[in-house]
C-alpha cells in the first residue's frame, strides 16, 4: 500500500493577516536567514509574489531587494 502525501504549506492554515504577519515577523527575527527565505517561498507559492508584495505595501523593487539581501546574508559564513 502506498501512502499519498501532499506538500505542506503553513499558509494554508494561517487565516488572518495578523497570523500571517506574526509568522513572517518571527521568520525575519530568526537567527538563521534561511528560515525567512523558506517562509517567503511558502507564502509566494500560496499567493504569488506580486500579491505578497502588494499586501506588504512594498514596491516590486523593494520586495526583490529585501529577498536578495536575505539570500546574500544566508550565503555568508556564520559568525557563531
Amino acid at each position: 500500500m502506498t501512502t499519498q502525501t501532499t506538500p505542506y504549506n503553513p499558509f494554508d492554515y494561517l487565516e488572518s493577516k495578523e497570523e500571517i504577519n506574526e509568522y513572517l515577523n518571527k521568520a525575519v527575527m530568526d537567527d538563521d536567514p534561511r528560515v525567512f527565505i523558506i517562509v517567503l517561498g511558502s507564502l509566494a507559492k500560496k499567493k504569488g509574489m506580486a500579491q505578497v508584495a502588494k499586501e506588504r505595501a512594498l514596491t516590486a523593487k523593494a520586495f526583490i531587494n529585501l529577498f536578495l539581501a536575505t539570500v546574500i546574508q544566508a550565503s555568508l559564513p556564520s559568525k557563531k
